[in-house]
């Protein structure tokens, strides 16, 4: 199995970080409401602001806040199963240092391939957000199109029998 390892450091510290990784709403996180129970086997998700998407779900493993979070992780839209995504908050100089871990990857799972440019680009978002309150300019342009397709994912989204909303 393979395993993908991203780290950045960040101007803030590290209960500043932590708020901003299990806030409900994740600017940083594609514009993404964050639905978590962060206990351990408590449900954990990614959605659309209005929950009508789920983009991301899993289960969580371990929370010691504010430096760890482990939870198993699934994008819906994926056949791949569950991995297993790690956050670690540490203090660094004046700072923090957050890394994101993601194992239980098969190099060959389309799971692998998206996070593998994902992460690197989450991670410049949170720092950005965390640091100075505004995404870079891409993460914007990024939640801009999110936005134009919300639609479109939630009629793909939708499950027989259910209205478009």
């Amino acid at each position: 199995m393979a395993t993908q390892r991203f780290s950045t450091d960040m101007d803030a510290e590290p209960p500043a970080v932590w708020a901003a990784l299990t806030a409900e709403i994740q600017p940083w996180y594609f514009n993404s409401a964050f639905v978590a129970d962060l206990r351990s086997q408590g449900d954990l998700k990614y959605t659309s602001r209005d929950a009508s998407v789920t983009f991301i779900e899993g289960t969580v493993e371990d929370v010691e806040a504010p430096r760890r979070l482990v939870h198993r992780f699934r994008f819906v839209d994926l056949p791949d199963p569950p991995s297993r995504v790690t956050w670690l908050v540490e203090a660094a100089g004046a700072g923090a240092r957050v890394t994101v871990v993601h194992e239980d990857l098969d190099e060959k799972w389309a799971t692998y391939r998206r996070t593998a440019r994902g992460w690197p680009s989450l991670l410049q978002s949170l720092k950005s957000f965390v640091e100075h309150g505004r995404l870079p300019l891409m993460a914007r342009i990024q939640n801009s199109v999110f936005r134009v397709l919300l639609p479109v994912l939630r009629r793909r989204n939708a499950r027989p029998g259910q209205e478009d909303s």
